[in-house]
Parts: C-alpha cells; structure tokens; sequence
C-alpha cells in the first residue's frame, strides 16, 4: 500500500511538472506571437504615414509647383497639422529625396522598404544608405 501512495504522489508531480511546462510554452508562444504582431503594425503604420506624407506633398505640388527644399516639405507638414515625422518601427527612418520629391523608408539592414516603386529604383542602396545631398532624414525635422 505505500508504494501505491508513491506512485500517486509522483504522478501527481509529474503531470503538475508537465502541464507547468505547457503553460510555460504556451505563453512563450504567445509572447513571441505578440511582439511580431506588434512589429507587422508598426511596419505597416509606417507605411501608412508615409502614404499620407506623400499625399500632402502630391497636393502642394498640384497647387504650387514642385518641391525644391526640405524646407518646403517642413512647412508642408507643419501647415496640415503633422507634429511628428518618427517613425513607429526603431528600424526604419523616414527620408525626403530632392530627386522624387517624396517620402520614402529606409530600414536599418534592408534598404528602402516603401514605396515599392522606389524599392527597385533605389536597390543600389539596399545595404548601406548613402550619404548624398539629396536625402534629408525627416525624423528629426
């Protein structure tokens, strides 16, 4: 009879053991699950904003011709109520280029990201960014 209260009291710990377990790989999954989801929405925030960036820039061209100076693209965003050109992704910053006229993201390691009709334009620089005159980091205007 005191063997069989052994084997109850391990059995006991075992399946206690194994579901702590499943609970601990369960919530690892869950946690990783979270942070690539969260990652894809600032992925995509960005690019959304970038969308709108480009927009706002379409516009005044439409009205006043085209944009010259990073200057112009500063007072563009002040004047429709843009406060903050950061973007949300830690890997991506946001850049002005005098040759399009446009907002494009550049990811730490990748290169251009977005728009995707500049990802092939500037494929040249999809390791290292070069440093040009014609790129303005607009993160920090």
């Amino acid at each position: 009879m005191a063997a069989t209260k052994e084997n109850k009291k391990s059995s006991k710990v075992l399946i206690t053991a194994v579901v702590s377990a499943a609970v601990v790989i369960l919530s690892v999954t869950a946690v990783g699950a979270y942070f690539g989801l969260s990652e894809a929405s600032n992925r995509n925030a960005d690019e959304q904003a970038v969308v709108q960036m480009n927009k706002m820039l379409e516009t005044y061209e439409v009205i006043s011709g085209k944009i010259t100076s990073v200057e112009i693209v500063k007072d563009i965003f002040e004047k429709n109520g843009l406060n903050s050109t950061k973007p949300f992704f830690d890997k991506n910053t946001f850049y002005w280029t005098r040759s399009e006229a446009r907002i494009l993201i550049w990811e730490e390691d990748k290169g251009v990201t977005f728009p995707s009709y500049m990802v092939e334009t500037y494929k040249s620089n999809s390791k290292k960014l070069e440093t040009s005159a014609t790129w303005y980091d607009i993160s920090i205007i």
